[in-house]
């Protein structure tokens, strides 16, 4: 046989066992996407916590905004607030509480005077508690009012 053809046909056997390989790791790569995509079905991952850090930001920036409208009330004397700034306390108390809740879940909660619940950091501010407090009687007042008016009615016994 002559070196030349030998060489043609190691060749092609390396081919053929190249080409088997290749068959090969594509098979088993489909498998481990199935075995992959059952995992994830049956354990999604979990979510991702947000650094403490952040969480504490995003609550001081929200505690900036309150303490910036205590500020305001005392300078301009008056007695009611907007309902811009009532949205505005709303979102504050909103994201206070995702922040505590948050905080606690993760074990970071250091409590006073490092972290603040809403009611607390409420009681540092009297103005926006008080004018707070009294625009939500004030709504709570005039829904009570509809509301006991029909009951009032119907609880009225009927002259014989």
């Amino acid at each position: 046989m002559e070196p030349i053809a030998l060489a043609i046909i190691i060749l092609l056997l390396l081919a053929l066992v190249c080409l088997v390989m290749y068959f090969s790791y594509l098979q088993q790569n489909s498998k481990l996407d199935e075995i992959n995509a059952r995992l994830s079905k049956l354990q999604p991952y979990p979510s991702r916590r947000r650094d403490s850090k952040i969480i504490r930001q995003q609550r001081a920036a929200s505690g900036d905004h309150m303490m910036l409208l205590e500020a305001a009330l005392q300078n301009s004397q008056r007695e009611d607030l907007t309902p811009e700034e009532l949205q505005a306390i709303d979102a504050a108390r909103d994201t206070f509480k995702v922040c505590a809740d948050e905080l606690k879940n993760d074990g970071e909660w250091m409590g006073v005077p490092f972290d603040l619940e809403w009611f607390e950091l409420l009681e540092r501010l009297p103005i926006v508690k008080r004018l707070y407090r009294a625009s939500e009687f004030s709504v709570m007042g005039e829904s009570t009012l509809v509301e006991e008016v029909p009951i009032a009615i119907a609880n009225q016994k009927k002259p014989d």
